[in-house]
């Protein structure tokens, strides 16, 4: 029967005493993590960036209610010019909630932040369990 090797340490790690304290890892939030696309000096994607901007400018003063309107009444009775402006508007549309959904992403990580900068700062036992009781329920 074989001995069971000895751990093996680095060089410069003493056994008799505590291992060296590892940071605590943590999770990067998401400001860190945002990506930003740079702009291109292509003169066709800056043309191009000034289309759609030009394109979004057409519908800023208009509500969603009223896009909406127009786009129904532009497809009561369809041809080729109707149903290309009833594209660009349903474009917008789904440009609007895009937007919405990404506000509604960061607030929601603001919030969820808030509620675990407020959990950690919890130091009863009991009401940590109420709290989680809470939660499932």
């Amino acid at each position: 029967m074989s001995q069971p090797n000895e751990p093996r340490f680095e060089d410069d790690f003493d056994c008799d005493t505590e291992p060296p304290e590892q940071p605590e890892f943590e999770h990067p939030s998401i400001e860190y993590i945002a990506i930003t696309i740079p702009e291109s000096d292509d003169p066709e994607a800056k043309r191009k960036a000034e289309q759609r901007v030009k394109a979004r400018a057409v519908f800023a003063e208009k509500s969603d209610t009223i896009l909406q309107a127009e786009m129904s009444h532009l497809l009561a009775n369809p041809t080729l010019a109707k149903l290309e402006s009833a594209k660009k508007i349903s474009k917008e549309l789904a440009t609007r909630q895009k937007e919405i959904g990404k506000d509604a992403k960061a607030d929601l990580v603001a919030l969820r932040k808030q509620v675990k900068e407020e959990i950690d700062s919890i130091e009863d036992m009991e009401l940590l369990a109420d709290l989680l009781a809470q939660l499932r329920s």
